[in-house]
Order: C-alpha cells, then structure tokens, then sequence
C-alpha cells in the first residue's frame, strides 16, 4: 500500500495584490483576477483553472482506459461550463462558495464499436478531479 502513496508539492507566494506565482515540479503559472475583481486580468483565477484541471484530468482518464482496453481514440474534446455565486466568495450571502454546477459536453469518437456512454461513465469513476468535485454536492451534468 505504502508503494502507491504519491505525495504532490506545491510552493505558491504572493506577488502582488490578487496575483500569486505557483511551482509544481519543474512547471510555473500565475493565478490573477479580472480588474472588476481588484486584479490585473493577467491569468485565469483559480476556479477557472479548476475547471480546467477537470477537462485536463478526464482526458487523460479516458485515454488510460481507452488504451487498457486497446481502443484507438480518433477524437476528443470536452467542453465545460460552471455557475458560482459570487455571493458566497465575497462573504455576502450564505451559499456555497464553489461551483454550483458543471456541464460537460465530451464528444469521443473511437474506431472501435462500444458503448460510448458505458465507457465515460468508467472513466468518470476513475478521475480523481471529477470526484473530488462531484464529492463536493456540485450537480454535474454529463453531455454526450
């Protein structure tokens, strides 16, 4: 068990105000927000980047077990949009303070003949972004 445990670092500072620099591993990228915010507009935010993180993540899931189950993907492309009230980041209101929904609209295409939707809902199973997300009581809508 001790063999599969990863452990993942991020070192993130301040650089100016609602702007920060982040380093993963070898890589480097800025979170800022839109000027009607207080920010620059120089980066995407946070939650832009989360969003995403999920398309990123799924992708990769679907081609792991795509390949597992020796399929030839001829295309891929997912497209996401999430609502938020901003109300609950800006501490004026009681909601939630993260997505409130999220639309995915995957298109996949395989050369193979399969279930396409059996084959995304395994691949949702076993994305680590999707799930932490979906933990989280956001209401996700999957498009085909």
């Amino acid at each position: 068990m001790q063999n599969n445990i990863r452990t993942i670092q991020a070192n993130s500072m301040r650089t100016k105000a609602y702007q920060n620099q982040h380093k993963l591993r070898n890589f480097n990228f800025m979170i800022d927000i839109p000027r009607a915010l207080g920010g620059e507009n120089k980066a995407a935010t946070s939650t832009e980047y989360l969003l995403g993180s999920l398309n990123g993540c799924l992708m990769i899931v679907i081609e792991m077990v795509a390949k597992e189950r020796q399929l030839t993907i001829q295309s891929l492309a997912i497209h996401s949009e999430a609502t938020s009230d901003r109300r609950g980041m800006l501490g004026t209101a009681n909601v939630q303070p993260y997505f409130l929904t999220i639309d995915l609209y995957i298109t996949l295409t395989v050369k193979e003949d399969i279930d396409i939707e059996k084959f995304i809902e395994m691949s949702l199973s076993r994305c680590p972004t999707y799930n932490l997300i979906y933990d989280s009581r956001t209401k996700i809508n999957i498009h085909i």
